[in-house]
């Protein structure tokens, strides 16, 4: 028997048995592709057997068998076992009502399965839940809370765009994107030319997709100062370029600011490390900037970063989460609401324990097992002794003012000989 049926662009809310026990779901397609589940109930294990899924239309008071059928074979097959065919392709049979029937060749074995193929298309919410819409009308009008809306297999005569200038819309190959969406972020047929984030509205995809150029821009009011002002950022592509109007640094001694990745922990404290060029897609981060306490490197004024890539692969349903023995670091680009939770404190300097609504492109900390007590974690750096200190951040060094002199490694030098060193938050060559 077919225990059970997916369908693309099915709407797995719509799942309903009628009275005599048939199976109807709806599918937002003129095309159908199944993938069915097929389970052994006979009692005993088959050596090897062979099915046909075929399927009907509905046609007046009658049902008429479409091409192609499928023939599934399998060996083995023991008794209460469930074995899974993917991607059997009916092509485009267009809009009403089909059967689907498990047989072997002459005796149906299970036609409970009544799918509707209904005008409508596929929307992600700002917390990248799937939301099907279903409507008689070719126009669309993309709601606020929209992330993204595909209308792959849709017929629209034209397009209104929602304010979220993340949104995603998604087209095939023989479709063209009507002008309204000039300038939005466009995917068709798995490609697309630009995709521009901002920092502050949600972001999701339901497809994998190549992103020719992708950015990433988001301005950051804080500054760090005596271990607090840290943030959060995680992204969904692989970041090699951060740009504030030039290109920035921010790996080796040059560093323009600081990035650090989750790489321990150690009780109610939290370590990290310098991250790495690129920024890895899908991971987490805590990031900070120098303000106006380290002179010339004070990024006060050139806050406003775009962090950027070309040909990156994004991915539908990526998790971004580093992972420890108690706690995980998590990023998203959603904008979820979440209990027992670890969130970033305002002062920026551990995460706080609690319920939180996580804004997009931003982490926090979850626990990996229910005997975590603790109502708060520390940060620390690999090489510090000190928490939440930048002991071992030390590629920028403050200001003093009192012309004391430090390497590179950010150690004070009473007698320098030749070198570069830094006096006064100034890179100062000694000859």
């Amino acid at each position: 028997m077919i225990s059970s049926i997916n369908a693309v662009n099915c709407d797995q809310s719509s799942w309903t048995t009628d009275g005599s026990g048939n199976i109807i779901g709806d599918v937002l397609s003129k095309s159908l592709v199944l993938s069915p589940s097929i389970a052994n109930i006979s009692g005993n294990k088959v050596g090897s057997a062979s099915f046909i899924v075929r399927v009907y239309r509905k046609d007046g008071d009658s049902w008429s068998s479409i091409s192609p059928s499928y023939t599934l074979s399998t060996s083995n097959f023991a008794s209460g076992a469930v074995k899974k065919w993917n991607n059997l392709n009916f092509g485009e049979v267009g809009y009403g009502q089909y059967k689907v029937v498990l047989t072997d060749g002459s005796t149906p074995y299970d036609e409970r399965y009544i799918l509707n193929l209904t005008k409508g298309y596929k929307t992600l919410d700002a917390e990248g839940t799937e939301i099907f819409v279903k409507t008689a009308s070719d126009a669309v009008t993309v709601g606020d809370g929209v992330t993204a809306v595909d209308l792959s297999g849709f017929d629209f005569s034209d397009v209104t765009p929602n304010s979220n200038p993340n949104t995603l819309y998604i087209f095939s190959s023989s479709q063209t994107p009507p002008a309204s969406l000039d300038g939005k972020n466009v995917v068709v047929d798995g490609v697309a030319a630009n995709i521009t984030l901002t920092d502050g509205n949600a972001f999701c995809s339901p497809i994998d997709f190549t992103a020719n150029n992708i950015s990433y821009t988001r301005t950051f009011d804080e500054f760090y100062n005596a271990g607090k002002n840290w943030t959060t950022i995680s992204l969904p592509f692989a970041a090699s370029e951060i740009n504030n109007g030039s290109p920035m640094i921010w790996t080796g001694v040059d560093k323009q600011f600081w990035i650090m990745k989750f790489v321990g922990e150690s009780g109610s404290t939290v370590t990290f490390d310098y991250a790495t060029n690129p920024l890895e897609a899908n991971v987490p981060y805590i990031i900070a900037l120098p303000g106006d306490g380290y002179g010339d490197y004070s990024l006060v004024g050139k806050n406003m970063l775009t962090f950027s890539a070309t040909n990156a692969e994004i991915m539908a349903g990526a998790k971004a989460a580093t992972t420890c023995d108690n706690y995980k670091f998590v990023g998203t680009t959603v904008n979820p609401s979440l209990t027992n939770v670890y969130a970033l404190n305002a002062a920026g300097d551990m995460f706080e324990k609690g319920n939180a609504t996580i804004e997009p492109f931003r982490a926090y900390f979850a626990p990996t097992t229910t005997a975590t007590t603790a109502t708060s974690l520390g940060i620390s750096f690999v090489g510090s002794g000190n928490t939440t200190g930048i002991d071992a951040i030390r590629s920028i060094q403050p200001v003093n003012g009192n012309g004391a002199v430090y390497n590179l490694n950010g150690q004070r030098v009473e007698t320098p000989t030749k070198g570069l060193y830094i006096v006064n938050g100034k890179k100062v060559i000694i000859k």
